[in-house]
């Protein structure tokens, strides 16, 4: 998910720590969402590799949600404390006067003022994405399709059995994910939240579905169960 930590839009220590966690506790794909393409990720897919994880890339226009606060910045998780406007001004790091979209009207209240995009700006953009797609081929990453929730995922698979099919949205238990995969709803299942909550979310499901994965080798005495399986 969203982190709301680069450094003006560079991958940190932060994101190798949390990719990497995911990477050394079995998950087998990661997708790095609504991400910019840039040298530091590189470090951080070679560090996956070594885990037999592949990361694949989300890439992504904010648009209208340009120069936003991160979310714990707008507000605390009890609402205790929370702010009135989303936008981050200039002397916050942010670009208020300098967002585009679609059309001038701003995401929501509270929500940066846009500047409508001109053919111009589309084309920028299309470029941005060009390049960025072969800075995501350079640093490693997986080709990433979206996923869709699990509804639309089962409506898409039925239609076009043929391609691969991920599904997403509120899938919080093993049995839930497995049983999705087994009655042919989806070809994958993705979990966003959840793996925030669990962290160890992959180890526990083989665990409890009597399946292998392979956790960083420094791991492996805390999960002799599925090893043995191995």
């Amino acid at each position: 998910m969203c982190q709301y930590s680069s450094d003006y839009g560079h991958a940190t220590d932060w994101h190798l720590v949390d990719i990497g966690g995911f990477a050394t506790r079995g998950a087998g794909g990661i997708n790095m969402e609504a991400t910019a393409v840039i040298a530091p990720l590189k470090r951080i897919v070679d560090f996956a590799d070594t885990q037999a994880a592949k990361v694949g890339i989300q890439l992504a226009h904010a648009g209208r949600k340009l120069s936003t606060l991160a979310t714990w910045v707008k507000s605390s998780v009890d609402r205790t404390r929370h702010v009135d406007t989303s936008v981050a001004f200039a002397n916050e790091g942010g670009w208020p006067d300098n967002v585009f979209g679609p059309v001038n009207v701003p995401w929501s209240k509270g929500f940066p003022t846009l500047k409508e995009m001109t053919e111009g700006d589309l084309q920028y953009v299309g470029d941005a994405f060009i390049a960025a797609t072969k800075r995501s081929i350079s640093a490693g990453c997986e080709d990433k399709r979206g996923c869709k929730l699990v509804p639309f995922a089962e409506a898409v698979k039925k239609a076009h059995p043929d391609i691969v099919v991920g599904a997403v949205g509120m899938i919080t238990t093993p049995q839930q994910a497995n049983d999705i995969l087994a009655e042919g709803k989806a070809d994958l299942v993705s979990r966003a939240r959840e793996l925030l909550r669990d962290p160890q979310f992959v180890l526990r499901a083989a665990n409890e579905l009597g399946v292998a994965v392979k956790p960083a080798v420094q791991y492996k005495r805390a999960w002799p169960g599925v090893l043995a399986r191995m």
